[in-house]
């Protein structure tokens, strides 16, 4: 052990020595057994409900469900299942054991294999970008759930009245009212934007107070926080669910048609490869709950499939359902702490980074990192969810890809499967089973030719419609130059030669 074991010390009290027990409330003393007994539990629950926690992010509650609607609802859930297997279970368990190997942040972990210590850094800057389009997310829930709280349902600001033979009726829908009100053009309408950057503020500097302590923070927050989810899913369920909709999904045979592009494939991976990070089977059963949750909500109508989806078939069907404004509060109210939960979630490697680079320093620097955040979400909302959308569908899709691919190829072809078996055996005490080694040799192989085939359409489909693609473009650059930066960068330079330097990172060694 690296520490002492801490031991009861003796001392005299006018009370009876503390270290002998506790007395609780029935008079009873309490052994120190029983009181480490009873922390165990407590920790043991703490960890669960975060586990739980972990899958009730946006990526879930939010970007699964909208692909879904896409790609069609069966279809996609069997795909993205199939991946999970395939990719994300490998992908999950090298992370897993080179965290606890090492006991370093995603940077730290690439000194096993120093040629590739850039995928780290690509890691922690993919977990920012997420979190400043994610949001936008949290904004909209907030100013949508403050402003039907505080008004009537439907907004004034989005009825459009016309007379029908069934007497008047809103014509607007919930799309339209979202491009009119909070992601309207800043030229048209400032007074919305003013609003959305003072949420966007307060969020930024706000919700990071819940990572003060980090790693302790994070989990008391997440085992506030998930029961909420879940006790919000739960009566929403309940109350506005129609298993008739369930039934019509499971029978459709229209949409399987899609498992023949590679549209769906790549998103399916994509989105399995965000989950990596989460225990599988709690994702899958998780991936597989929400989309069933919002399909029932949703109802019969034709789904909504932008950035936003989600939102706007909270508010659509609550108006077309004729539903008291407590249900949209109630719905809104969800996707607002699932949008905290995500929040925490990403920013905590970049935070843990923070805190190892600047020791006491770092709450400072988040503070400085949350002040850049807040600009940036705001730049990204001027353009309503056109930049959002391109972050989530293109830019993060290439990021999450390549640095899973890089990885499973460093620890498993340079660094060695073999030094890497021994090591996880070491760690489990167990052998390790073939089977994960055909998986991490395949993971690769599957991800790139998956990724290739879903650019080569894309390019092809971007070519003859003229569309622009010059976010991959850069997306592409920044990764070549982070790579070259970090891989030939004077840090420690003793040799500025390219030849001995390249010779020098090349050699990988083991703590």
């Amino acid at each position: 052990m690296a520490v002492a074991p801490w031991q009861c010390e003796i001392y005299t009290s006018d009370r009876s020595n503390g270290c002998q027990g506790r007395t609780s409330r029935n008079g009873r003393v309490m052994s120190p057994m029983t009181l480490n007994v009873r922390q165990s539990a407590i920790d043991f629950i703490k960890t669960q409900i975060c586990t739980v926690a972990i899958a009730l992010t946006l990526f879930n509650s939010v970007r699964l469900p909208r692909e879904a609607f896409r790609y069609g609802t069966l279809p996609y859930l069997v795909v993205y299942s199939l991946w999970l297997v395939l990719a994300a279970l490998p992908a999950s368990l090298l992370q897993l054991a080179v965290g606890q190997l090492s006991q370093q942040d995603p940077v730290g972990v690439w000194r096993a294999v120093p040629i590739l210590r850039g995928v780290g850094h690509l890691k922690v800057i993919t977990s920012y970008i997420c979190c400043i389009y994610m949001m936008v997310y949290a904004a909209l829930s907030t100013a949508y759930l403050l402003w039907i709280g505080k008004g009537s349902f439907p907004l004034k600001d989005c009825t459009r009245l016309q007379i029908t033979p069934h007497g008047y009726e809103n014509k607007m829908n919930a799309s339209e009212c979202f491009n009119s009100t909070f992601l309207a053009p800043f030229t048209l309408y400032p007074q919305y934007l003013g609003i959305m950057a003072i949420i966007i503020f307060i969020l930024w500097f706000f919700v990071p107070i819940l990572l003060y302590r980090l790693r302790k923070s994070l989990k008391v927050s997440l085992s506030i926080l998930a029961p909420l989810i879940l006790i919000f899913a739960i009566v929403l369920c309940t109350f506005l669910s129609d298993g008739k909709v369930l039934t019509s999904v499971l029978e459709s045979c229209q949409q399987w048609m899609s498992l023949s592009e590679p549209y769906i494939w790549h998103s399916a991976m994509v989105q399995a490869l965000l989950a990596s990070i989460m225990i599988i089977i709690v994702n899958l059963i998780a991936g597989w709950l929400w989309v069933f949750m919002w399909e029932s909500i949703g109802g019969e109508s034709i789904k909504d499939t932008s950035f936003i989806s989600i939102l706007v078939l909270i508010y659509q069907s609550s108006v077309t359902g004729r539903r008291d404004k407590e249900w949209p509060l109630l719905a809104f109210g969800m996707v607002l702490i699932s949008s905290i939960i995500t929040v925490l979630i990403l920013l905590f490697p970049v935070f843990n980074k923070l805190c190892r680079v600047f020791n006491d320093h770092w709450r400072l620097t988040a503070a400085t990192s949350s002040a850049l955040g807040t600009t940036l979400t705001i730049a990204v909302l001027t353009r309503g969810v056109e930049v959002a959308t391109v972050l989530d569908e293109l830019v993060v899709p290439v990021l999450a890809t390549f640095t899973t691919a890089v990885e499973i190829v460093g620890f498993v072809f340079i660094y060695g499967w073999y030094y890497l078996t021994i090591d996880i055996e070491f760690l489990t005490g167990k052998q390790l089973a073939c089977i994960w080694i055909i998986a991490w040799w395949t993971a690769p192989i599957l991800m790139v030719g998956v990724t290739g085939w879903w650019l080569r359409t894309l390019l092809k489909v971007s070519w003859s419609q003229t569309m622009t693609l010059w976010p991959l473009v850069g997306v592409f650059i920044g990764l070549l130059k982070n790579q070259w930066l970090d891989t030939f960068g004077c840090r420690n330079d003793a040799v500025l030669n390219l030849t001995p330097k390249t010779k020098t990172i090349l050699k990988s060694f083991r703590k």
